[in-house]
Parts: C-alpha cells; structure tokens; sequence
C-alpha cells in the first residue's frame, strides 16, 4: 500500500471519507490534502499530524506500511452502533406518529 493510500484508508475509516473532517483533525486546509492525495505533495510531512490527532494509528504502518494499521476497531464499532441507533430512533418516531394517529381515530369514534 502506497502512502497515499494509506490516507485514503485512514479517511475512509477514521472520518468516514470524509476528507474535510480529516484535513481539519490534522491542522490542514483540505485543498492541501487534495494536493496530498493527487500525489503533487508527500504526506510524510503530515505523519506527525496524524499520529497526534489520532494516536491508535500504528506509526509503523503509516510510515513504512508494515503491520496493522491500529486499532481502527474501536471507531468502526462507534460508527455501526451509531448508524443502528439512528435507525432505531426513526422506527420509534415513526411508530410513535402511528400511535398518535391511532389514538386520534378512537377519540374520532366515540
């Protein structure tokens, strides 16, 4: 894996490709990190960055590509569990609206 792919991965799975919210965690303009992910400019000047702002990335990885980039887990459970949250909440609104609904018709029938 080429250095810029390596950030790649790390904006998918760190700031859920999102590359704004990843410049912005490493203190650079995201047209910097387009440049950076074009391959006009090396993001090895960046590691540093990187590693501070997201200390379970493995340093070995990012630098050389060698070994497991980190423990990326725990930001992917948060995601999932997240996501799952957000579907539970639009079943109950959506089940709570029926509800209200329902309540409305018996009050109509009486």
């Amino acid at each position: 894996m080429t250095e810029i792919e390596r950030i790649n991965f790390l904006i998918k799975t760190i700031s859920n490709g999102k590359a704004a919210d990843f410049a912005r965690a490493i203190n650079l303009r995201p047209s910097t990190l387009s440049r950076i992910r074009s391959g006009e400019l090396s993001p090895r000047y960046k590691f540093e960055e990187i590693l501070k702002a997201f200390p379970e990335v493995n340093r070995m990885w990012l630098e050389t590509g060698e070994g497991y980039p980190g423990d990326l887990t725990t930001q992917l459970v948060k995601e999932h569990y997240e996501a799952k949250l957000r579907r539970a909440d639009m079943i109950i609104d959506h089940l709570m609206r029926k509800i209200d609904m329902l309540e409305g018709l018996q009050k109509d029938c009486k």
